[in-house]
């Protein structure tokens, strides 16, 4: 059975209770893994691999899919790449192949 959302909304809101659907659930969550992944960069100086953190590393790949437009199961807040940027880290949520390095640094800035 599929979900009327839109219905559901138009009926909360004949019924006077207009925010019943809405939650911002989903980008305070966004927010908190997005300062995870921070500190996680700023501690280890580099974003969580698969190995050892294996949850921040999936929802960040899934979420550098949603920025594409390759939603799947996540949905892309702005807001987070705002908080990326702000605490310096604007290629948080691009591919590695997208991030520009001159050739021959790339061991250097990545250690690890």
């Amino acid at each position: 059975m599929k979900r009327n959302l839109p219905a559901c909304i138009a009926c909360a809101t004949e019924l006077g209770m207009p925010d019943l659907f809405h939650s911002d659930y989903g980008l305070e969550r966004a927010l908190s893994l997005t300062l995870k992944v921070i500190e996680y960069r700023a501690k280890h100086g580099r974003y969580p691999p698969i190995g050892s953190e294996k949850r921040l590393n999936m929802w960040l790949r899934r979420m550098r899919r949603a920025k594409k437009g390759n939603h799947g199961k996540a949905a892309w807040y702005q807001e987070c790449e705002q908080l990326a940027i702000t605490h310096g880290y604007p290629d948080m949520f691009l591919y590695p192949s997208e991030i520009a390095i001159p050739r021959g640094n790339w061991y250097r800035s990545n250690p690890n």
